[in-house]
């Protein structure tokens, strides 16, 4: 964890405030430097399919990015309002022991942390994407957005594998249901 301005930033956290900032600034460096019209959709290649106004591609990457950080306020709402029989947790003694009150908390953050992590990586995606419009510009295309696909793939799967294999979310060794 890391210390700012009195406050316990977490990993994930860290993550979504990068992500947000990278897409943020990608906007903005199409906004001031993009091309006049960009590609509005990209074939699997890479290359041009439909073309519209950089306001137009602004305006849907704008609304795209509110819509996530929308889904990411919601989920953290969700987190602490769900029932314990929704959860899903590596054991019955996982769930016996995270979902007590006084553990409950801590339950909400780690698992806000981990969502965090989650969508600081799409936006990071949604960034490539976006950039790979104005590289695409001219007619080219751009392959790379297979490689930013394929390592938000790989993301994904590592940040589930942590949650749901490493001990992050098991009872503690020697814990006993009372």
């Amino acid at each position: 964890m890391i210390q700012a301005r009195g406050a316990t930033l977490i990993p994930g956290r860290l993550a979504l405030i990068v992500g947000l900032l990278v897409y943020t600034g990608v906007l903005a460096w199409i906004a001031l430097a993009g091309p006049d019209p960009l590609p509005a959709h990209l074939g699997f290649d890479g290359t041009p399919i439909r073309w519209a106004s950089k306001t137009w591609v602004l305006s849907a990457a704008a609304v795209t990015g509110a819509v996530v950080f929308a889904v990411v306020l919601g989920c953290r709402v969700l987190i602490s309002r769900v029932s314990p029989e929704l959860l899903s947790l590596p054991s019955t003694s996982a769930e016996a022991y995270w979902t007590t009150p006084e553990r409950r908390p801590e339950l909400n953050r780690r698992m806000s942390s981990d969502l965090e992590l989650i969508f600081g990586a799409t936006y990071l995606l949604l960034a490539w994407i976006t950039a790979g419009l104005v590289r695409a510009a001219d007619g080219s295309g751009d392959p790379t957005l297979t490689v930013a696909i394929l390592v938000y793939a790989a993301v994904l799967v590592g940040v589930t594998l942590m949650m749901f294999r490493s001990r992050r979310y098991r009872a503690p060794e020697g814990w006993a249901d009372d």
